[in-house]
């Protein structure tokens, strides 16, 4: 490898860790974790490019962090064969987020030791069940029952487009009787 390809590789590997460190951050883990775990990921993602020699150290280290997550998830909620992983990974996400795992056990969050009972407890309930599949249906349009109000101000309108005079004479008595409430308002 020349030192071009050297160079570029550096770089590309210092992204990739600030791109974890950003990810690992915006999931709320704590500061001091973040360094250590940032760490694992991208010795993690050193290991599989070895033999994934095509792919962006960029993408690998991302996956190598999701893979992360994943796993302690997985590790301490199960596995739904029925889920595909798109839904899984949104549950996953609105469990740790919901519960505000990061926030309330920091000490434990993504590690491997056992976690407390209670945060165990918060992980499971709030893996919540994101809606039902998508399902197709026919609705067919129906009137809309809008009562006797419906009924008189369709008869007025109707009263107004046979006489245009009045609809004249009723919308300047309106206006007028605005401006004297306007100015009987004002002045007393």
């Amino acid at each position: 490898m020349n030192a071009a390809g050297t160079v570029a590789d550096a770089a590309a590997w210092a992204e990739a860790r600030e791109r974890v460190r950003a990810y690992l951050s915006a999931h709320g883990v704590a500061p001091g974790r973040v360094d250590e775990l940032t760490g694992q990921v991208i010795g993690f993602a050193r290991e599989r490019r070895a033999a994934q020699r095509e792919q962006h150290p960029v993408e690998i280290a991302g996956d190598a962090a999701m893979l992360l997550i994943d796993g302690w998830i997985q590790m301490h909620v199960g596995l739904d064969p029925s889920e595909n992983a798109g839904r899984r990974f949104a549950h996953e996400r609105a469990a740790v987020h919901l519960a505000d795992l990061p926030q309330r056990w920091p000490q434990h969050f993504l590690r491997e030791e056992n976690p407390p009972e209670e945060m165990l407890r918060e992980l499971r309930t709030t893996y919540v069940e994101a809606g039902p599949d998508l399902e197709f249906s026919n609705m067919t349009p129906r009137p809309i029952e809008l009562g006797p109000v419906s009924d008189v101000a369709d008869t007025t309108w109707r009263t107004f487009d046979k006489w245009p005079f009045l609809r004249g004479v009723a919308t300047w008595l309106i206006y007028l009787g605005a401006l004297a409430a306007a100015f009987y308002a004002v002045r007393y």
